[in-house]
């Protein structure tokens, strides 16, 4: 190494190295065992140099030390993504807030998406026709399409279908359909639950017992059963004289339904709790409906409930409460007449 080039190390602060078995003069840069300053050796001359002698007077100045400043690795930042958004908090939802709406919601639908291709079909097969469906409104449920139906019947057509129904199984125990009697210009129609085994052998509404029970309160408030109309919730007798179920209702409900349009009555007495439930639409305990004044259809027709003449057999002593309920419904609409208070 050069001389100048020594110098300029030293004094830049940067320590050189030698092996211990080289002297300085030989100037070699090799690596010692152990570090020491190289100090500079300079040969006597009878005149000196330029050069030497401003060496010399840089010697005799205290070294400078040049630290050097540690390499810091700046973090990376990665740009924010702005169909990304950071989520949200507290702190930052009223920010978020105030600025514009995210890029992704500027984005328009592919509406037209085309991607080229088109569906292949083998030689001689023809593209699959696809049937036009029928519009909502022919949709209709069978059931609803029957009541539809019975709705415009008359009497007579009415009654021979009640005849001939086959559309629950009481149909394949029944004797006889019971499909009612009386008056067809009544004021009162009398409504009971289902016929029993006597009316299911006659084919005829209130018979036997209850019918002559019937009679009797009817005779009470000066009326017969000439001059009512008697019916009940279903039109075929459930065995073992048991209450009709609710499908055996829901299929009979639209002959009474079309029974109650023709009759156009002015009152309507529900006999019983399946024809209270029946016609009020609710399962509400036959005590709630007593002493209560309701009304039935489009047409506001007066209803009132009382007990059922086979009940009043087996409890006589509620013969009492009938007879009040008979007398609530005289003094609002009268059994014979066209006049009401």
């Amino acid at each position: 190494m050069s001389l100048s080039r020594r110098l300029y190390l030293e004094q830049m602060g940067i320590t050189l190295w030698q092996r211990r078995d080289i002297t300085s003069s030989q100037g070699a840069d090799l690596v010692p065992d152990t570090p020491t300053v190289a100090k500079t050796t300079v040969a006597t001359t009878t005149q000196p140099d330029a050069m030497t002698t401003k060496m010399e007077t840089l010697n005799e100045l205290a070294p400078i030390q040049f630290a050097q400043e540690p390499v810091v690795q700046k973090p990376v930042v990665q740009e924010p993504d702005p169909l990304i958004q950071p989520p949200a908090t507290v702190e930052n939802t009223e920010a978020m807030m105030l600025e514009p709406p995210p890029a992704w919601l500027d984005i328009p639908p592919e509406v037209d998406f085309d991607d080229g291709f088109e569906p292949v079909f083998p030689e001689g097969l023809a593209e699959p026709e696809v049937p036009d469906m029928p519009p909502a409104q022919a949709i209709i449920d069978p059931w609803v399409k029957r009541a539809q139906d019975i709705s415009q019947l008359d009497w007579d057509a009415l009654q021979q279908q009640v005849s001939a129904c086959q559309d629950c199984p009481l149909a394949q125990t029944r004797q006889h359909t019971v499909f009612g009697m009386g008056n067809k210009q009544a004021n009162w129609l009398l409504i009971g639950e289902a016929p029993g085994s006597d009316e299911d052998r006659l084919g005829e509404p209130f018979v036997g017992r209850a019918g002559k029970l019937l009679n009797a309160m009817l005779t009470a408030v000066g009326a017969n059963r000439e001059q009512v109309y008697i019916a009940n919730t279903v039109k075929c007798h459930p065995p073992h004289n048991r209450d009709p179920n609710a499908p055996e209702i829901k299929r009979c409900a639209p002959f009474l339904e079309r029974q109650i349009q023709l009759l156009q009555p002015r009152l309507i007495l529900a006999l019983g709790k399946v024809a209270a439930q029946r016609l009020l639409q609710t399962e509400a305990a036959m005590a709630s409906f007593r002493q209560q004044q309701y009304t039935y259809g489009e047409n506001k027709i007066p209803l009132l409930v009382t007990y059922h003449p086979a009940y009043l057999l087996r409890k006589p002593k509620e013969k009492a409460k009938a007879w009040e309920d008979l007398l609530r419904a005289i003094t609002l609409v009268p059994v014979t007449g066209q006049d009401s208070p």
